[in-house]
């Protein structure tokens, strides 16, 4: 699906999945599910369907829906929660990939939306209802004439060069409010190890996902989280606590602020169930299913893996199975066992079309959606 093209040319299968993903996850009602043709998060995830026909809304839903759930964790450990936040600045917010999840926190009047790109503006503005405004290269032009409780920026400064990753930090940084935080997130210097990275510690590639944004504005930037603290105190930012990979598996989540924030020691990582369907195989009336799954955290274990058919739980499965693959490709020694199988005989159902989703629980009682697959029986 090209930039421009209707959205009439997505599969009904990802439609489907999408929607099934938000009913398990148990926030279906009311949820805004347009999406605008040109919203490039959502045109990465057609792409990368390639590899799993139908799963671009689940991927898209879910990435947003991260997001929240991160700062959720963060505002509990400080003794917060989006509805004392007076005033809410989510920055960069392209077609509205998080700000769908945002006003089912906290009232749309009460958030800012700022992004460089017009018809994303407009967009944000007559979907979501919250104050939408066009943003500017320069940060020096930045001023919304008003200061936050809260920034959001969950994937700016991941495109930024030096420069300008300096002067959006100190730009936003002054529109806090004094009890305020600034949440950002960056690439770490050590992921995707297959890109090539500056010994500086900081890299920045000028070409991104973007096709309508200069690649030297906007392009891909992969920052060690020591520069990440060197760059702040040369623009006057203070306060500064991390954590690394804490948002998707990917990318280091900063805070600033101008004060100390009361508790947040006590911040640790989000306890995220991540993993996948690898096969589902059907003949002459068994089937064969298998996959992975593991809680980001990694003190925290597996309890299992449930099915469910067409909404309707079949099994659960034991996790404990050795992907030496995927503790690999992930960096992770500690998923080493979080493979998981079944094999059994087909539930008797109508002929036709179904959808398996496979939802992962961890022993803190942490569940997630892994993966949605159809199913012909």
């Amino acid at each position: 699906m090209a930039p421009g093209a209707s959205l009439a040319e997505e599969s009904e299968l990802s439609r489907l999945v999408g929607r099934e993903w938000l009913e398990l996850t148990g926030i279906a009602d009311g949820f805004e599910e347009r999406i605008h043709e040109a919203d490039e998060m959502f045109l990465t995830a057609r792409r990368a369907e390639q590899a799993n026909v139908g799963r671009s809304r689940l991927q898209y839903y879910r990435d947003g829906h991260e997001v929240v759930a991160s700062l959720n964790n963060l505002l509990d450990a400080t003794g917060r929660s989006f509805r004392s936040c007076g005033r809410i600045l989510e920055m960069a917010c392209g077609f509205g990939r998080v700000t769908r999840h945002l006003v089912r926190e906290i009232p749309p009047e009460c958030i800012t939306a700022v992004e460089i790109i017009e018809p994303a503006v407009d967009f944000v503005a007559d979907t979501f209802g919250v104050d939408a405004r066009r943003s500017c290269t320069d940060p020096v032009d930045f001023d919304l004439g008003e200061e936050f409780d809260l920034i959001v920026v969950s994937s700016l400064f991941s495109h930024l060069p030096r420069a300008r990753f300096g002067e959006w930090l100190e730009a936003l940084y002054a529109a806090l409010t004094p009890r305020g935080m600034l949440v950002f997130s960056t690439h770490g210097a050590g992921v995707l190890p297959e890109v090539p990275k500056d010994p500086s510690g900081f890299t920045f590639i000028p070409q991104s996902e973007s096709l309508g944004l200069d690649g030297e504005e906007y392009g891909s930037t992969f920052v060690d989280q020591g520069v990440v603290d060197v760059i702040a105190r040369e623009h006057g930012v203070a306060h500064l606590v991390s954590l690394e990979r804490e948002l998707w598996m990917l990318q280091d989540v900063h805070v600033a602020s101008k004060q100390p924030v009361r508790g947040i020691e006590r911040w640790r990582h989000v306890s995220f169930v991540q993993g996948v369907v690898d096969r589902m195989i059907v003949r002459d009336g068994a089937f064969h299913v298998d996959g992975w799954a593991a809680d980001t955290r990694p003190e925290v274990p597996m309890s299992g893996v449930k099915l469910l058919l067409d909404g309707r739980e079949v099994a659960m499965i034991p996790v404990g199975n050795q992907r030496i693959d995927v503790a690999r490709v992930k960096g992770r020694p500690d998923w080493l066992q979080s493979g998981w199988a079944l094999e059994g005989r087909v539930p008797e159902v109508e002929p036709g079309r179904h959808l398996l989703a496979a939802q992962g629980i961890s022993a803190t009682g942490a569940s997630g959606v892994l993966d949605i697959v159809a199913v012909d029986l």
